[in-house]
């Protein structure tokens, strides 16, 4: 939001000074025209082009006017509607003169000096569309850089799940679910986790497990078999189904 409000206000801070300068341009250029001809007659093409060819702003050369008018005592003059004016000075007697040019809204920001805006505006929405990127991965299941037990290195990031995110933090060695509050596993259970993230299509073997979690136990079927049913109601909860193919492996169905 502070962005976006940045880059409105330097957006309309140099349409304003445009309009500043245009006005100045203007002012000048008539000062200079009246100064050349004083003695000259005033109601000619040649006052016009006079005027225009003091303008330093070329973009205003071919659309500037002047504007004579006799100003009685106190009263201003009429201020051109869709123009950008000069101020008004006094050419002789009661005679006055304003110069204008009619430019639109467009025109001016157009030559305005817009670049800090759209630099603004272009952080905006790189900042836009960043959250919006991290809205969207609220709806995947990753994974960061960790260790398995037995030194294999797990995928980052690895998406495994379409629908819930569950984020493995190598700094907290924790697994987090959608609402970013920690999933409590055992020691054992997060081992077997990494392990099976790190593995082909999610699938172990039951001796692949075996070896590495137990690799000096003669029989830890029995192990095995407690801590995979242990693991289960805590998957299913965050959306996740372990599989078993007849005792001999367990696949993760994502």
């Amino acid at each position: 939001m502070v962005l976006v409000m940045s880059s409105v206000w330097a957006s309309y801070d140099s349409y304003s000074d445009m309009e500043r300068r245009i006005s100045g341009d203007l002012t000048h250029a008539l000062a200079a025209t009246i100064e050349e001809k004083c003695d000259a007659d005033w109601l000619s093409v040649d006052t016009i082009i006079s005027f225009r060819n003091n303008l330093q702003m070329a973009e205003l050369r071919e659309r500037a006017c002047l504007s004579l008018h006799v100003m009685d005592e106190g009263l201003p003059p009429k201020k051109l509607v869709g123009a950008i004016a000069g101020d008004t000075l006094h050419v002789s007697e009661c005679l006055y003169a304003n110069g204008y040019v009619a430019c639109s809204a467009m025109n001016v920001w157009r030559m305005s000096d817009q670049r800090l805006s759209l630099f603004l505006s272009a952080m905006s929405l790189m900042w836009l569309l960043t959250m919006c990127y991290r809205r969207s991965s609220l709806f995947s299941l990753s994974v960061y850089h960790g260790r398995v037990g037995n030194g294999n290195t797990v995928a980052s990031p690895q998406t495994i799940n379409a629908e819930q995110r569950l984020v493995f933090s190598e700094e907290e060695q924790r697994f987090y679910n959608a609402h970013h509050a920690p999933i409590h596993f055992t020691p054992m259970q997060q081992q077997l986790m990494l392990m099976f993230l790190n593995a082909p299509r999610h699938e172990l073997t039951k001796q692949e497990i075996c070896a590495a979690l137990w690799p000096k136990k003669d029989d830890p079927s029995e192990t095995l078999y407690t801590l995979i049913k242990r693991i289960k109601p805590i998957l299913e909860t965050n959306h996740i189904k372990m599989e078993c193919e007849r005792g001999r492996s367990y696949r993760l169905d994502l």
